[in-house]
């Protein structure tokens, strides 16, 4: 498995925590709110001489109904709580390297939502 698809099922794991309803796709209109996914994933690979390291951006998608926007702002920071500043997975180690966060309200099957992305930035290491 490439490094970078290991970092993305392990950032699923760890959102899981949470306890809220965690997926990697966009549920069907029938799934309540709120829940998480984990979206976007831009990776970069950096060639050294002898070894390829990389970065990878993750995104992490929290939707709420319109009056729970401080649930989203909640739901963000203990995601990043539970993310170590280094971790290992099975085959590769990561450092996360930062992050970025906004809260966006939108309207989705007609039901107005507060959308927060919570954006990772890793290393692997």
């Amino acid at each position: 498995m490439s490094p970078y698809e290991e970092l993305f099922e392990a950032l699923i794991e760890y959102c899981k925590i949470t306890g809220y309803p965690t997926f990697d796709y966009l549920p069907d209109e029938s799934q309540g709110y709120p829940f998480i996914m984990i979206g976007d994933q831009i990776n970069n690979d950096v060639y050294a001489k002898d070894f390829v390291t990389g970065t990878s951006n993750l995104t992490v998608h929290v939707f709420a109904e319109y009056n729970y926007r401080s649930e989203v702002a909640t739901i963000m920071e203990q995601i990043q709580r539970l993310i170590p500043k280094f971790f290992t997975t099975e085959h590769y180690s990561f450092a996360l390297a930062g992050s970025s966060s906004n809260i966006l309200g939108e309207t989705a099957n007609n039901i107005q939502l507060q959308h927060g992305r919570l954006i990772l930035d890793f290393n692997l290491r």
